[in-house]
């Protein structure tokens, strides 16, 4: 299953609007897919800021 990952710069977002941006880019991916909303799973990394540094979130499946 391919991977998404995005780049969220940390504290510019809350975590429902992490929440929100992977689970609308989860139906999506599923609806290009071809496949149901749930064969997709959401998980999410997250890692300590560094200068210029980002935290990331991952879309495997939701």
């Amino acid at each position: 299953m391919p991977t998404i990952r995005y780049q969220l710069v940390q504290g510019m977002h809350t975590d429902e609007q992490i929440r929100d941006l992977l689970t609308r880019s989860c139906v999506l991916f599923a609806d290009t897919l071809g496949v149901p909303a749930d064969r997709i799973r959401l998980t999410r990394h997250d890692r300590e800021p560094r200068d210029q540094d980002w935290s990331r979130g991952s879309l495997s499946s939701c």
